[in-house]
């Protein structure tokens, strides 16, 4: 009976360390899971120079302790750049960027901020859609990557 019990203890504690400790979502809370491909809303952030999209992706530290996270942003189509902590990295069509994001609060949600910038003339009245591949990690486990697709349009 104690072999048993000691086999279990040891499966559940060999399970527990698969688990993700950062999960990708959408403004709303729902979980974009690894490998999907969704598209989003975008939101108009900014007005005044250019017509700035927000993605409205959010990573959720699922852990009771602060964490640094990481990201690599592709951009299939369009343009957008990746911003966390106040600073801004414009990435073209068919380039990619990897980047430290900083800390993740302990069991809390923070906002991607992957927006698409339109230089258009007619940018208030335009319609504009990017797609991208984002990769997201944590320092703990670099090798427990979250991977998806995302295209934010404001159509």
């Amino acid at each position: 009976m104690r072999k048993i019990f000691t086999l279990l203890a040891a499966m559940v504690c060999s399970f527990s360390s698969f688990a993700q400790d950062i999960q990708l979502e959408t403004k709303d809370g729902k979980v974009i899971e690894n490998g999907s491909t969704v598209t989003i809303q975008g939101e108009m952030v900014d007005m005044m120079i250019w017509g700035q999209f927000e993605s409205n992706l959010y990573v959720r530290n699922l852990t009771e302790k602060n964490q640094g996270v990481f990201a690599t942003m592709k951009v299939v189509s369009g343009s957008a750049q990746i911003c966390w902590g106040g600073s801004c990295v414009p990435v073209m069509t068919g380039n990619s960027h990897t980047t430290g994001l900083g800390v993740a609060s302990a069991s809390s949600s923070t906002s991607l901020l992957i927006e698409t910038l339109v230089m258009d003339a007619g940018y208030m009245n335009a319609t504009v859609t990017s797609t991208i591949e984002i990769t997201i990690w944590t320092k703990d486990k670099p090798d427990e990557k979250i991977t998806a697709t995302v295209t934010y349009t404001n159509d």
